[in-house]
């Protein structure tokens, strides 16, 4: 009767091993798929953040060609008003803003 209680133990010891043994099987198929999911899901984030950064760059490199741009409009609005001013001065004529 020992006997047969310790094969009964030892076969149900046996057979929630091997039921852990196969859940841990499949929770280790599945960590390796979300881990391939993850890798997946990463490397398109890491792509848009490199979209969005060089749309940044961009961005800032047509800002200050802009205001590159307006700066030397400015700088020929200044040159055209000194000329300007020599010239209304030349033919003595007053002119006030």
């Amino acid at each position: 009767m020992a006997k047969s209680n310790f094969l009964e133990s030892a076969n149900g010891i046996q057979k929630g091993a091997k039921e852990l043994l196969e859940r841990l099987a499949l929770t280790q198929s599945a960590v390796g798929e979300l881990l391939v999911s993850v890798r997946h899901s990463e490397s398109e984030l890491l792509e848009k953040e490199e979209e969005v950064n060089e749309a940044r760059v961009e961005e800032l490199r047509s800002t200050a060609e802009m205001e590159k741009s307006l700066a030397q409009l400015r700088l020929a609005e200044g040159t055209l008003l000194q000329e300007y001013d020599v010239v209304v001065k030349r033919d003595h004529v007053l002119f006030e803003k």
